[in-house]
């Protein structure tokens, strides 16, 4: 909906983090909650604290603009560029591994 600008970014945003926030909770993880015993329960309730900091980070605070600018961003250079496959591919492969592995190694 967002490509086809029936929807803003800005607008579809809330719904994009609570729809991250939905994931936590699945059948799965209820299941081991019961079956499985004390650590089952710290790992599932660790994923949702996990999740619900990153809510508040996000959605609440004022880096709300962050993530939203970045999204727009990212769109204009990819529509405007013909090589725009390798470009995200590298972005996904910069941010989600890179940045990861520069944060383990200085830490």
């Amino acid at each position: 909906m967002i490509a086809t600008e029936m929807v803003t970014v800005d607008q579809a945003y809330p719904y994009i983090c609570g729809c991250g926030l939905g994931t936590t909770e699945d059948l799965a993880q209820l299941y081991g909650y019961v079956a499985g015993g004390l650590v089952s329960v710290m790992l599932g309730l660790t994923h949702v604290l996990l999740n619900l900091f990153g809510l508040v980070l996000w959605l609440i605070s004022p880096l709300r603009v962050v993530p939203v600018r970045i999204a727009k961003r990212l769109g204009q250079v990819l529509t405007s560029r013909p090589n725009s496959a390798l470009l995200l591919i590298g972005y996904a492969l910069c941010v989600f591994i890179g940045l990861p592995i520069l944060v383990i190694l200085l830490s």
